[in-house]
């Protein structure tokens, strides 16, 4: 079934080759998108055709979301800055992530005190 799924901020080709970070929750992508001066894209997408590991049970701890990783067949660390699991997650190489079978990575956010579901999509 498909869902639809926004990314807020810049327009995605311009972030890393490989990845793309949507969320399903309209209002945080908003958000995100005024805080970082882009706009708001919206697609749909089958995500139960995708492998999807999920990280929202780490909550925000980075050591945790690393822990996850590594129990998946990730190589990950948290870094001297690592404060919460996205910056986990954006360290990870995308090779790493598809020898794992993993197409995307469901991690929760906090931006500004808001809290929200994000997928960060490896695409191949």
């Amino acid at each position: 079934m498909a869902t639809t799924i926004y990314h807020g901020g810049k327009r995605p080709e311009a972030k890393r080759p490989g990845r793309l970070w949507v969320t399903e929750d309209i209002a945080y992508a908003r958000e995100y998108a005024e805080a970082k001066g882009g706009k708001v894209y919206a697609t749909c997408l089958d995500l139960s055709r995708l492998s999807v590991l999920d990280l929202t049970e780490a909550g925000l701890d980075a050591e945790r979301a690393a822990e996850l990783l590594r129990a998946a067949g990730v190589a990950s660390a948290v870094g001297y800055s690592d404060e919460e699991p996205h910056c986990v997650v954006r360290r990870i190489s995308d090779e790493a992530c598809r020898a794992a079978g993993i197409d995307a990575i469901r991690i929760m956010e906090d931006t500004d005190g808001r809290r929200a579901e994000s997928l960060c999509l490896v695409r191949s």
